[in-house]
């Protein structure tokens, strides 16, 4: 059985938060923007996401059930997610969940892009 360190925990392996943690030295944040830094002024929630054909867009990530019969919009919702195959679940769960008046799902049809 080992002992217990006498050490304080700065020195024990541990961290104290007076102090730095070992790896490269930290270094002062730059005084202006470099000619490679993004910011969004008018709208900060939307994020830099990739689009068909390449490229990159300031955008945000739509979601939409629709029924197939009238094209009435029956669920919607909009993320910061840039991938569509992580959303078909909380979709799914919003037309399941669905007043009993609008009626329920009979099957579901996904846009190709969501393999």
């Amino acid at each position: 059985m080992s002992r217990p360190s006498t050490k304080p925990k700065s020195q024990a392996g541990g961290h104290a938060c007076s102090r730095q943690k070992a790896g490269r030295p930290l270094k002062e944040p730059a005084a202006a923007p470099r000619p490679t830094d993004q910011v969004n002024l008018t709208n900060e929630d939307s994020r830099i996401m990739p689009v068909a054909g390449g490229g990159h867009e300031q955008r945000y990530n739509c979601q939409v059930a629709i029924a197939a019969d009238s094209l009435l919009v029956v669920a919607a919702d909009v993320t910061q997610a840039t991938n569509d195959k992580q959303q078909v679940e909380p979709m799914l769960e919003k037309v399941a969940n669905m007043p009993d008046e609008i009626g329920k799902a009979e099957g579901c049809l996904v846009d190709a892009r969501w393999r």
